[in-house]
């Protein structure tokens, strides 16, 4: 697991790839996409 066997939240993955999401959404230049399963 990538954050250790305790989690506080069950979306804190979901949280991550958002805050990815934005990161992305704010940078200049070309569009680049997050595969998510």
């Amino acid at each position: 697991m990538v954050w250790g066997e305790k989690s506080v939240d069950t979306r804190t993955v979901t949280v991550h790839i958002n805050r990815l999401r934005k990161k992305m959404e704010q940078s200049e230049g070309k569009q680049e996409y997050i595969l998510t399963v």
